[in-house]
């Protein structure tokens, strides 16, 4: 099973139903279950039960293009897309909208107890109806939950904001100036919506607009193959840059790679804060990210432009604002991180475009994570299959 489903996702299948229909007229899917042909639930199940080992083929096909000489982490770049999740972006409630729908779920139970179920459903049906309704009173159980959490989360924060208010005060003696944070009402604390078909994905903004979803990360090489991999349900870049760098240099690491050949990484400007920039000083590895606009600097970097070196932004380390600024103004700078555009961006291409992958089949963060860190697994098969091919071409 774990063989058909990495040649379905190689072949760009990934719907069960759709697995199932490939039998009748594949022979690549017949040579691999030639006995016989098994169902969408079943393949639908064990890929929910066998999530984890199927995101493991991810590591198994790194080694084989280690194998081939095809992994070179001296320069690579990260970058972020959304996915779309499993999930309608209809299908978002809010704490109230949820109370009415789990009341109105008793309800039709105690309807159908009372009745002593329907006479004309089978005993498979009456299950199966049994099943849906257990689903949809977990999803909402577990959207409520989330939404619980949220409207700590708040809480806290405002208190947070409350005290590091206080506490300038106290230390300063005079008033803080600024708009003083306002108690959060009760409309406030319930205006928080969570999806009732996936409650661990996200309303994520995309320049189209609005979708359901989770954030996918990838680290590529300049061969374009993906060293690491991961989804998260944060609608910002800036915090993965740090766990992205950690997960890179796990997967060299468990390649036998010593983690100091990763000496570069490129990313975007939304990487870039000066709280990431700090935190790499005494790192091995180098991050090029373009901070955000700041009229002081640019204005600095255009008066000494064709002459950095005598910029008085010249002598600021890369682990801060000033000095990533200025040195990706650089001629170096410039030729160093125009090579992210043949890297990662191609490689979402690849995979969007040519694959038409832009949503997840399964559902919940850690199946989305396994999914990405399959399809990821199928787009490095490619680029050793292609690599073989060159070489045959060549003898």
């Amino acid at each position: 099973m774990v063989l058909l489903l990495g040649y379905a996702y190689w072949r760009g299948i990934r719907s069960s139903r759709k697995i199932e229909k490939a039998f009748e007229d594949s022979i690549g899917f017949r040579a691999i279950c030639p006995r016989r042909t098994p169902d969408h639930v079943t393949i639908s199940r064990f890929r929910k039960d066998n999530r984890m080992e199927l995101g493991g083929l991810f590591e198994h096909i790194l080694k084989e293009a280690q194998a081939q000489g095809m992994i070179d982490p001296g320069t690579a770049s990260l970058d972020g897309t959304k996915v779309k999740a499993n999930a309608a972006l209809s299908a978002n409630a809010t704490d109230e909208i949820l109370d009415r729908q789990l009341a109105k779920i008793a309800e039709e139970e105690a309807a159908e107890k009372a009745d002593n179920a329907d006479p004309a459903l089978s005993g498979l049906a009456r299950a199966a109806k049994k099943r849906g309704r257990r689903s949809r009173i977990e999803r909402r159980t577990k959207a409520k939950a989330k939404l619980e959490k949220k409207k700590a989360a708040r809480l806290a924060g405002e208190a947070q904001k409350q005290e590091e208010r206080l506490r300038k005060q106290e230390e300063t003696g005079k008033k803080a100036r600024g708009r003083k944070p306002k108690k959060l009402s009760a409309e406030e604390l319930s205006e928080g919506k969570v999806n009732t078909t996936d409650p661990e994905s996200e309303i994520m903004k995309t320049k189209h607009g609005y979708l359901q979803g989770y954030n996918a990360q990838i680290v590529v090489t300049m061969q374009q193959i993906i060293l690491a991999a991961d989804v998260t349900t944060q609608q910002n870049d800036m915090h993965q840059l740090t766990p992205m760098i950690e997960r890179t240099q796990e997967s060299l690491g468990a390649l036998g790679i010593d983690t100091s050949t990763f000496t570069t990484l490129l990313a975007d400007t939304g990487y870039c804060s000066a709280a990431n920039l700090a935190a790499l000083d005494g790192e091995a590895v180098v991050v090029l990210t373009p901070p955000k606009k700041d009229k002081k600097v640019d204005e600095t970097i255009k008066t000494f432009k064709g002459r950095e070196s005598e910029s008085p932004l010249a002598s600021e380390p890369l682990t801060t604002i000033p000095g990533m600024a200025h040195y990706l103004s650089t001629p170096e700078g410039r030729e160093r991180y125009k090579k992210r555009g043949s890297t990662v961006e191609p490689t979402f291409g690849q995979i969007k475009e040519n694959e038409g992958i832009r949503s997840f089949m399964c559902r919940g963060l850690e199946a989305c994570r396994s999914e990405w860190r399959m399809i990821c697994a199928m787009h490095n098969l490619r680029k050793i299959k292609a690599h073989r091919d060159r070489l045959k071409k060549a003898a």
